[in-house]
Order: C-alpha cells, then structure tokens, then sequence
C-alpha cells in the first residue's frame, strides 16, 4: 500500500513507449487530485536505486517527459518508475510501475 496524504493523490494513466528505446523521450501521462506544486518522476534499478529525475514544468499539464539526451546512458534492462506529487509539505507516491529500456 502507498502512502497518500489526505487531499492528494497521484497516479500513472499511460507510460508511452514502453518498452523504449534510450534514445527516444519517454512520455508518462497521469491524474492529479488535490493541489501540487511539483511533480516528479523517478526511475529506480532492480534493486531501488534511484538513477534519475525528472520534473515537470507544469504541475497540472497531466504529462512529465523523461528527454532521450538523459535516457540514453542507460542500459538495456528493466526498470522501475513512480511518480511524485508535492505541496506543503505533503506528499503523494504513484504505485511503482517496471520501464523496459532496449539498446540497439
């Protein structure tokens, strides 16, 4: 179970490619309730290592961008990704979903 913070709640409706290729952008669309001043992604190893960030510029645009030029030092291989949204002090976790990455 994730934690939620009352009055807001985060979560992923489409991950798009997936699997991905690293030198394409990775879109991530989602739903937002309750108020945000940040949205993040994360991407996680197996072993929930975190290895990237990615923020969006506009909270309530439903859409966070992780850019090829940052994908593209990862390997080939699976990995996790959540999703974040925050506001004073509150914080709201997406469910963790798996990310396929393949390398030509």
């Amino acid at each position: 179970m994730r934690p939620v913070e009352a009055g807001l709640d985060i979560s992923v409706t489409n991950i798009f490619p997936n699997p991905a290729q690293a030198g394409r952008d990775i879109n991530v669309t989602y739903s937002i309730k309750g108020r945000a001043d940040a949205v993040v992604m994360e991407i996680y190893t197996l072993g929930f290592r975190k290895i990237l960030e990615e923020r969006s510029d506009d909270p309530y645009s439903g859409i966070i961008t992780a850019r090829r030029e940052r994908l593209k030092a990862l390997a080939s291989g699976m990995y996790f990704y959540r999703l974040w949204a925050g506001s004073g002090g509150k914080k709201a976790r997406s469910a963790a979903g798996i990310l396929l990455i393949i390398n030509d």
